[in-house]
């Protein structure tokens, strides 16, 4: 009787200890479902620490935590937190005097819980992504990438976002050194020959890496890097368009990822006050704001300066581009969503939804779109575990909306309520107030 009535008050005690670390209890909400692209009713999410250790259903409830924080999730929509495939932190915004540090809060105050920079220098990268690991609250988690592998004379100039590698023989040592920094994705760029294209995918698959590259290249060919196992193609004009060639992509999983939004924002209608005048612009840093007009005032096409006369030509050309994403989807190629942030009017952050709703006019559905910067994403990243996903194991990266964006993909910018890591955050705390115009 003395060791029961022991045992009991120790139980209690246990049982409070799991309820105060379950901090976060987000009830009867809908929940997106990424593999089935469905909207599932009626869930409620507990969250202890940074991962998600429970989800309940109607038929089988789950029990709130006493000490958890509640968040009343009926009439909402949560999404997994988004992923934006394709950024760079540090050179472009170098041109601007403007550090990575400085607009990552515009990640993730629009719901981009994590982003994977895709060619810097390695030095730097590593600085943004500790600082955007000790500043949770506001930054989103930070993938780093290699800088871009590139030939003997590389085409950004031997500076820190390209290495040179000129021979096969330098490469192991350079995988080497991307592994110690932490990288989970090494790309390879224009110049890079042959010997040494193969070589990187040879000895990044041996360390388990993704594989990523600029394509077309000016030395290697679609099919060639398709044999050779890359796992990624940058950019939607680096496509193919022979059935055989999409096929393979296909056959061996590997993915692409379109960044149709760059395309669009900064090199084919960048001089339409849609675009240039767009109000997101107005969140970025003012000295990134002269950059990109500075641009804008020197772009072209095709050798010719953006005019009416050949605005028609540039709309083709970006129709050609969604009709090929199209294609890729409906054969079965895996896409990503990435934007090339802060490419001249591709806000951080913002541009993810601008891109989201161009993967839709190419043809996907919604829920494909969600699932592009998403669960496509975190696979991209290695990280399918862990993200990308709203199940039991996984880290909290959450996006509470207010409406539905299966039913229009535009609703991923009605945001209530972002979760990074099981910190609960409120956008309009983590987004700086917008420049006057």
């Amino acid at each position: 009787m003395r060791i029961r009535s022991a045992i009991i008050p120790v139980l209690l005690l246990a049982s409070l200890l799991f309820q105060s670390c379950a901090r976060l209890a987000i009830t009867n909400t809908n929940l997106f479902d990424p593999v089935t692209g469905s909207m599932l009713p009626e869930r409620t999410i507990i969250v202890k620490g940074d991962r998600i250790i429970s989800i309940g259903t109607p038929g089988s409830p789950v029990r709130v935590p006493t000490f958890a924080k509640v968040i009343n999730g009926s009439d909402k929509y949560v999404i997994p937190g988004l992923i934006d495939a394709h950024v760079h932190l540090v050179f472009l915004l170098d041109s601007a005097n403007v550090k990575g540090e400085d607009v990552l809060p515009l990640y993730l105050g629009n719901g981009v819980t994590s982003v994977r920079d895709i060619g810097d220098g390695i030095v730097e990268q590593k600085r943004v992504a500790n600082f955007a690991d000790a500043h949770r609250e506001t930054c989103p988690t930070v993938f780093m990438c290699s800088p871009l592998v590139d030939g003997a004379k590389p085409y950004h100039g031997a500076d820190r976002v390209s290495t040179a590698i000129s021979s096969p023989a330098m490469v192991p040592a350079f995988i080497d050194s991307m592994v110690a920094y932490g990288v989970s994705t090494i790309k390879i760029y224009v110049y890079a020959d042959s010997a040494v294209f193969r070589k990187v995918i040879e000895e990044g698959h041996k360390h388990g890496l993704i594989v990523s590259a600029h394509l077309p290249s000016n030395v290697v060919r679609t099919k060639d890097a398709l044999d050779w196992g890359l796992d990624v193609i940058e950019h939607i004009f680096g496509a193919p368009n022979d059935s055989l060639l999409i096929a393979q992509m296909v056959a061996q999983g590997t993915m692409l990822d379109p960044t149709l939004v760059v395309f669009n924002n900064m090199l084919l209608f960048n001089d339409q006050p849609d675009v240039y005048l767009n109000k997101d612009n107005y969140y970025v840093p003012d000295s990134v704001q002269k950059y990109w007009d500075s641009y804008r005032i020197n772009a072209k096409w095709n050798d010719i300066k953006l005019n009416e006369q050949n605005l028609l030509s540039r709309q083709n050309t970006m129709e050609k581009y969604k009709n090929t994403t199209g294609i890729l989807y409906r054969a079965g190629v895996t896409l990503l969503a990435g934007t090339d942030s802060p490419e001249p009017y591709c806000p951080p952050g913002f541009a993810l939804h601008d891109e989201l709703v161009l993967l839709v006019e190419s043809g996907l559905p919604p829920a494909a779109a969600l699932k592009c910067a998403t669960l496509n994403n975190a696979r991209a990243l290695n990280q399918a575990k862990n993200l990308g996903s709203i199940e039991v194991g996984k880290i909290a990266d959450m996006v509470i909306l207010n409406a539905n964006p299966l039913s229009d993909i535009r609703n991923t910018r009605t945001i209530n309520r972002v979760i990074h890591r099981g910190i609960v955050c409120d956008p309009k705390s983590v987004l700086p107030s917008p420049r006057v115009p």
